[in-house]
């Protein structure tokens, strides 16, 4: 699960976000390479590719990364 609270970017700066999986034994990687990202407005980009995971401040406004 990706969890980030209320991040805020420049236009053209960016963020980097991760997401963490939690397996049926308990433990933790990292599956940020392995998921799908998506932004909810034109306001940010986010990568599904290497760098995974990279959010770009696009426009004025406010997005959701999931």
């Amino acid at each position: 699960m990706a969890t980030r609270t209320n991040p805020s970017i420049a236009k053209g700066t960016t963020q980097q976000f991760t997401a963490t999986g939690t397996y049926t034994d308990a433990t933790t990687g990292d599956i940020t390479a392995t998921v799908t990202w998506s932004s909810s407005s034109a306001a940010a980009t986010i990568l599904n590719v290497n760098p995974w995971g990279l959010a770009t401040g696009e426009n004025t406004g406010t997005a959701t990364i999931s």
